[in-house]
């Protein structure tokens, strides 16, 4: 063995062993720093500065660092709170509708009672407009998008938090079908955002994996704000939000969702305010009985799919405005605030709020609020067929919308239903027990989670009827998923949002990466000028975050991001912009704003022609643009092993890469020669060509 071959030995085996005589917590794999593949570079092992122990230690990710663990429990505290304030305010509007409609006259009534619906209502869409449109919808999608990679501008802005609160309050309160819990994870998601911002936390959000951990808290403490239940909205944001999971980063999303329960626990038992109750259902062994859970989770499955074909037909009409006379943004408010009002006015349960709905369901209280007044089943048959409408139609309007409280209680009740039918077959006392089973399958079918089975187990405080409640959740969640994509999927694939989509059209696995890589990229050589990079820039977009540098046969040599790129051109003419005279310095200050603002929306606007045609013509922007690129500049900061495959590898493989890297593109090759680019969007456009 020669000696060369001896060393490089020791070294590989210096590297992964293990000291038995140093603690175990010292070793730790890369997944626990870093969850994106472009973090992964030699500046983060190294620095040419010398920080203190302490300073190291307070922006490290170590899991007794106090700035994060501080700043998880200031996101649990406040979340609660605005949770508790924004729950106070839809109480309270809903008791006000209520209050009004205490005259003599039932026709008064009605109209007061659908005056009152279309006034908030279209509050909340003015709001909503007027503030940040980014505010509309749920935002659990966009938050997925957000965590997958993909940078959305002004969604976690001031504007959108005070929208989406004002909107949410006032759709809710006016009487639309809509639930809270969405709104609540965006809402979370910007109050956490911006507490990475606050100078002790910086950190955070410097370091793009403790910023989406952090995020991923926030969902989490969005969820447990809602339903008071920690472990349920910890798993619940891992399966809305996460194609995989690093299990060492549970325990942040766990510690901020147990303050977050604390905290709003302890405001509503001050505040007075009402919850859905705890349960207590009879003991439920292995029977026959079970086939009658099998039953209801398969009809719940299709019942689930249903939902989700009809409200992203709904939603797909509205986008694409094929009738503008009904498709205006305050016309077909209009028109859904006087379905919803009329609807819900006619009987006494149909005015029932989704909590209230949910406690009769558990808890048999059937005649305080009139639902056997005339024939139970009729009755449960009519408010599940109404809920289901009036909810794809509430999620259709231009308004912040939730999913899951209604769906909760159109589960429960169609769950109540399906036990009249059953109890023609099984004599059973396990009435409540439907119903949960009912809610959980349903929310289950709709957003292809299983944790909602956990979320209903802690709000009821009852897991005895845990096999009921798995069985018939998988089985929804089975069947639903076979026939259609999980709402929250559907809803980023109406928005166009660049996210990983499930490869699941048989004929994708048959694809490699050629099939779908885009032809047209961005691209400098090693010889390129400032004019060069100006267009890569340009054309680079809001798809492409890096810029490939190219030798003069085209083979791929190094990547920049295009944000550097940015900082680069705005250095060099800083440095030269004094010898310029105000007209072209006039051209040039221009075009620099637009390149630090530029958005999808703005693309080849105005200032943009206004810099080609300074480029043609002016003597001094060419000369200017002609400069050639340092290269070796600190500020370019050139990645010398950028991410490359072969253009034959399955596309299967390529989506796994892109999944368990972080990806947000990557370069494709052969023989050495970039030949094409993979963006998200890529993947967005093979499952959708049109």
């Amino acid at each position: 063995m020669s000696l060369y071959s001896s060393v490089a030995r020791r070294r590989r085996e210096s590297i992964f062993q293990i000291n038995p005589n140093r603690p175990a917590k010292a070793n730790f794999i890369i997944t626990d720093l870093f969850t994106n593949i472009d973090e992964v570079t030699k500046k983060a092992f190294t620095s040419s500065a010398s920080p203190s122990s302490l300073k190291i230690f307070l922006t490290s990710h170590h899991i007794l660092n106090p700035t994060v663990l501080l700043a998880l429990i200031l996101l649990g505290l406040l979340t609660a709170v605005v949770s508790f304030f924004m729950d106070l305010a839809i109480q309270e509007l809903q008791y006000l509708r209520l209050f009004f409609i205490q005259t003599s006259s039932e026709i008064l009534n009605m109209g007061i009672w659908i005056i009152f619906c279309i006034v908030l209502c279209e509050l909340a869409v003015f709001i909503t407009s007027y503030l940040s449109k980014d505010a509309e919808g749920s935002g659990i999608p966009e938050m997925k998008a957000i965590l997958s990679g993909v940078k959305l501008r002004n969604f976690m802005s001031y504007k959108t938090f005070f929208a989406k609160i004002i909107g949410v309050v006032f759709a809710i309160g006016g009487g639309l079908s809509i639930g809270r819990e969405g709104p609540f994870v965006h809402i979370s998601g910007i109050i956490a955002t911006h507490i990475s911002k606050i100078p002790i936390f910086s950190h955070i959000h410097s370091n793009l994996t403790l910023k989406n951990q952090f995020l991923a808290a926030a969902v989490a403490a969005g969820i447990a704000s809602v339903f008071e239940c920690p472990i349920g909205g910890v798993l619940y944001s891992i399966e809305v939000t996460s194609t995989y999971y690093i299990v060492s980063n549970m325990w942040r999303a766990a510690f901020c969702s147990i303050w977050c329960a604390i905290g709003i626990i302890w405001l509503r038992e001050i505040g007075q305010m009402k919850v859905i109750n705890s349960t207590d259902f009879p003991d439920v062994g292995l029977d026959l009985e079970i086939f009658s859970f099998i039953i209801l989770g398969c009809l719940c499955g299709l019942l689930g799919a249903l939902f989700i074909n009809i409200t992203s037909r709904l939603i797909s009409l509205k986008e694409q405005n094929i009738y503008p006379m009904l498709y205006g943004r305050y016309r077909y408010t209009l028109l859904i605030c006087i379905i919803c009002a009329v609807v819900t006015f006619l009987t006494n349960y149909m005015r029932l709020n989704d909590m209230a709905v949910i406690n009769d369901m558990f808890h048999s209280t059937f005649s305080e609020h009139g639902w056997d007044d005339y024939n139970l089943p009729f009755a449960l048959l009519v408010f599940g067929i109404c809920k289901f409408l009036l909810t794809s139609l509430s999620l259709s309007c231009h308004i912040p919308a939730g999913v899951l409280y209604p769906l909760l209680a159109a589960g429960a009740v169609f769950g109540r239903l399906f036990q009249q039918l059953a109890s023609l077959v099984f004599t059973s006392d396990r009435h409540g027990v439907y119903a949960a089973v009912g809610a959980a399958s349903l929310v289950s079918a709709t957003t292809h989670t299983i944790s909602v089975a956990v979320i209903v187990f802690e709000f009821t405080g009852q897991i005895h009827y845990f096999l009921p409640m798995i069985v018939s959740v998988l089985i929804a969640y089975t069947v639903s998923s076979s026939l259609t994509l999980s709402i929250y999927d559907a809803f980023l694939e109406i928005k166009g949002l660049p996210y990983l989509p499930s490869l699941k059209p048989a004929k994708l696995q048959a694809q490699c990466a050629r099939d779908i890589m885009e032809y047209s990229y961005p691209q400098i050589t090693i010889s390129a000028n400032l004019g060069d990079l100006v267009d890569a820039i340009e054309e680079a977009s809001v798809f492409f975050s890096k810029i490939p540098v190219v030798d003069s046969e085209g083979n791929l040599l190094y990547d920049i991001l295009v944000n550097s790129a940015k900082e680069y051109f705005i250095s060099i003419y800083k440095e030269r912009h004094s010898s310029f005279s105000p007209d072209t310095a006039g051209h040039l200050n221009n075009f620099l704003l637009y390149l630090e603002k530029k958005n999808k929306e703005s693309m080849m606007g105005e200032t943009f022609e206004e810099f080609l045609l300074a480029k043609e013509n002016n003597e001094e922007v060419k000369k200017f643009l002609n400069i050639s690129i340092d290269l070796k500049s600190e500020i370019l900061n050139l990645d010398d092993s950028p991410f490359a495959i072969n253009e034959s590898t399955p596309l299967a493989k390529v989506h796994f890469l892109f999944i368990m890297l972080g990806l947000n593109q990557a370069y494709i090759i052969r023989k050495g020669a970039l030949v094409g680019m993979i963006s998200r969007e890529s993947f967005t456009k093979s499952r959708n060509p049109a």
